[in-house]
Formats: structure tokens, C-alpha cells, sequence
């Protein structure tokens, strides 16, 4: 009985090992397809500077959205900072103005 369980174990084991190893080949396969890019070498130069002035025409593109962020951020802070001195202001004088009417009375 205890050989029965300790083979059934072992079938079970083994089963495992196999369709782990099954995995690792499809892994394998499937990199191997995607490192083997028969269009890579089909790349004129032509096309290659056109695709690299086209980067180049990205990148200036992003800089200048990334300027633009920075500058709203930076007028973000400042709008805030300004409404907080507003809202202290007018909190301060809300206060000052009860107290006047609380010393009236």
C-alpha cells in the first residue's frame, strides 16, 4: 500500500516536471519568433534617416509639451499660493469685523 502512494507520488512528480519542461520550450519558441525579424536587415538608409529625423521631430515635439507642463504646473502653484493669501485675507477680516460687532454689543 505505501509503494502504491509512493509511486502514485512519483507519477505525479514526474507529470509536473514534464509540463514544466513543456512550458520552457514554448518560452523558448515563442523569444526565438520574435528575435527572428526577417524585415530587419530590409531598412534602407534612406528610410533609416527619414525615421530617424521623424524621432528627432518626436523628441522636439515632447520637449515642448514637457516646457508647456512644467509652465502650467508652475502658474498652478502660484494661482494656489494666491488663493490661499485671498482666502487668509478674507478670513482675517471675517474675524476682525465679528469681534467689531461682538465689542459693539
Amino acid at each position: 500500500m505505501a509503494d502504491d502512494k509512493h509511486h502514485t507520488m512519483t507519477k505525479g512528480v514526474d507529470k509536473l516536471i514534464l509540463e514544466d519542461d513543456k512550458k520552457d520550450e514554448a518560452e523558448i519558441d515563442e523569444e526565438q519568433q520574435l528575435n527572428d525579424d526577417p524585415d530587419e536587415d530590409d531598412i534602407s538608409p534612406e528610410e533609416f534617416a527619414a525615421l530617424n529625423s521623424q524621432m528627432d521631430q518626436l523628441n522636439s515635439a515632447l520637449d515642448v509639451l514637457e516646457e508647456q507642463n512644467d509652465m502650467i504646473h508652475a502658474k498652478l502653484v502660484d494661482l494656489l499660493e494666491s488663493n490661499r493669501a485671498a482666502r487668509k485675507q478674507f478670513k482675517e477680516e471675517q474675524e476682525k469685523k465679528l469681534k467689531e460687532t461682538a465689542d459693539k454689543k
